[in-house]
């Protein structure tokens, strides 16, 4: 019997043996220093996105804070706040109307338009917007109805409405100040733009026209909400140069879609006359 063959054979066996190990386990490490390595690589991209992010939103709500303090300064927005806050509370006497049947009319617009937008929105939701409804006060309803309800508009750009030929003081300010304040907003983008009552807390005044207009955020159906909270912040500075912003949430008016809010106090020179939200 030649154990030569069979000797050579073993040798080589146990010499190949550790090389194979070694070659197994120097692989393994250089594995996982690859994946170690793609692990970090991808961690600092995420890192430096995360940053750019950042900075890009840091920038934009600067130039957001600079543009709601440049408006609430401008002669203009100080005007249309003053007149838009005197025209409120005098509207029902100017335009004397049965506010029953206003508010009648104007549940079918919160029953039937708005609630079916809102379904498709929010499969299996209920709407709350009767709740809303009932609890608006008279002035609310009467200029809710005009604005919104007899708005020939459909759902949605009710902005577009400049006079609703009622001859008050409401309409004649909205036919003077609204398309200048539209025209701000899209140029700039905002989804929409609010003058606040600072006593009451009524939104006096808004482009888009959604069923937070003429509700106060005080102890209306959005108080507690984001735009209620920027309004209170804003309310109690007693700086012009004071800005509130809210994080994003979700927003009945807007369907609940996700909204963000920032807020200024408006002065005439030493009076707070209002607030302006974006």
């Amino acid at each position: 019997m030649n154990l030569k063959p069979k000797v050579i054979g073993g040798a080589v066996l146990l010499t190949a043996i550790p090389v194979l190990l070694t070659s197994l386990a120097v692989l393994t490490v250089a594995t996982s220093e690859s994946e170690v390595a793609l692990e970090t690589e991808a961690k600092n991209r995420l890192i430096a996105i995360r940053d750019v992010s950042r900075a890009r939103i840091s920038d934009y709500l600067e130039t957001i804070r600079k543009q709601i303090l440049t408006y609430s300064e401008d002669r203009m927005v100080v005007e249309a706040m003053k007149a838009f806050r005197s025209d409120f509370r005098i509207y029902r006497d100017q335009v004397p109307e049965d506010t029953a049947k206003l508010k009648a009319d104007l549940a079918t617009y919160y029953n039937r338009e708005f609630s079916e937008e809102y379904a498709k929105r929010n499969p299996g939701e209920e709407s709350p917007a009767s709740q809303w409804l009932s609890r608006l006060d008279d002035e609310s309803i009467a200029l809710q109805y005009r604005y919104i309800k007899a708005n020939s508009h459909p759902l949605g750009p009710k902005d577009k409405l400049d006079d609703p030929g009622d001859d008050s003081e409401y309409a004649r300010h909205h036919r003077l100040y609204h398309p200048v304040v539209r025209s701000f907003l899209e140029k700039f983008g905002f989804y929409d733009i609010f003058l606040v009552d600072p006593e009451t807390g009524d939104i006096v005044y808004s482009v888009f026209k959604e069923l937070d207009f003429t509700t106060s955020l005080k102890n209306g159906s959005f108080a507690s909400s984001g735009i209620g909270e920027v309004f209170n912040r804003a309310n109690q500075a007693t700086s012009a140069d004071y800005v509130a912003v809210s994080d994003f949430a979700s927003y009945g008016p807007s369907y609940q879609d996700p909204a963000s809010f920032i807020a200024s106090p408006v002065f005439d020179g030493s009076e707070k006359i209002g607030v302006l939200i974006f």
